[in-house]
């Protein structure tokens, strides 16, 4: 299940609070159970997260004197003077699950922007919100590649690894290939390096994309679905996923396990998590039509 869905799903889900209890304790990090928690039963097992960095070409920024921004107006001119020279930012914007909203959420926090106020009041229609997208729709016709709109998760991925766009937000998956496909990416791994997101008005923030693992309720195998999810959580299990691919874990006792090398890079990081605001869930379930009807209205003109 991917960040919301459990909540989304809940009614087909079943009830995971004693294999929580048992696999996890209180050892589960907040946005992990905050994801996978449904009015106060857990609809699945918290299992792992996806942080995220802008990959960008090295070889080309240095080629054109350019500077790693660090605010979101640095990196609009960066990204104009990318699409300038045939390699803009390629951004999805399409309806994924993944890259467009870990885009477009720390952008719209980063202006101030928010889904509920602290009171748990809607609060999107906001000044923050308004001036994060009015710098989107600035930022997308200087900077991007406008066939973003149509694209899914993988196609920045594809359109990075073809050379057709100089940066892209995503997760560690660009680097990953090009590092263990030397034969089909010779020397690439080397061209490129990561920044973080760029700092807006009310801050810097990122994205925690909660993954877990749920049982339907209406499985004809939850037995064996129960014993492979005990298997995964386990905290010498969970510890050795890192060293494949830099997603964070859930269980608190598995980060204690990872080598410090690698976990400095990973979302979960105690001082990665610190930016981090957890998505609220609950407000989509209720204002995903609504808000995808807008945002497409808005698109359009």
């Amino acid at each position: 299940m991917n960040a919301n869905q459990p909540q989304l799903f809940a009614n087909g889900l079943a009830d995971h609070n004693a294999l929580v209890e048992e696999l996890l304790g209180d050892q589960v990090y907040q946005w992990a159970s905050g994801a996978a928690e449904v009015d106060g039963v857990f609809r699945s097992v918290p299992a792992f997260n996806i942080g995220n960095a802008v990959v960008y070409r090295k070889d080309v920024f240095e080629e054109l004197g350019l500077a790693v921004p660090n605010t979101w107006d640095e990196y609009l001119e960066v990204g104009r003077e990318l699409k300038n020279n045939n390699l803009p930012v390629g951004q999805t914007l399409g309806h994924t699950f993944g890259d467009a909203p870990t885009f477009v959420y720390p952008l719209m926090w980063s202006f101030g922007g928010q889904e509920v106020d602290e009171s748990g009041k809607v609060n999107i229609n906001s000044e923050g919100t308004h001036k994060a997208l009015a710098f989107m729709k600035d930022f997308w016709e200087a900077a991007c590649d406008p066939g973003g709109m149509a694209w899914d998760d993988t196609s920045n991925n594809r359109a990075f690894l073809g050379q057709t766009i100089g940066t892209t937000l995503n997760g560690a998956s660009i680097y990953f290939v090009a590092k263990n496909s030397p034969d089909q990416y010779p020397g690439f791994s080397q061209k490129l390096d990561h920044f973080l997101n760029p700092e807006g008005p009310s801050g810097r923030f990122h994205f925690v994309s909660p993954r877990a693992l749920s049982i339907m309720d209406y499985s004809p195998n939850k037995e064996a679905a129960l014993e492979f999810i005990a298997f995964a959580s386990q905290p010498e299990h969970q510890s050795k996923l890192p060293n494949a691919i830099a997603y964070g874990v859930t269980h608190k006792d598995a980060a204690a396990q990872i080598d410090k090398d690698i976990l400095q890079d990973l979302p979960t990081a105690p001082e990665n998590l610190e930016g981090a605001i957890e998505l609220d869930t609950e407000f989509w379930v209720e204002n995903t039509d609504a808000l995808t009807e807008r945002f497409t209205a808005w698109a359009a003109q």
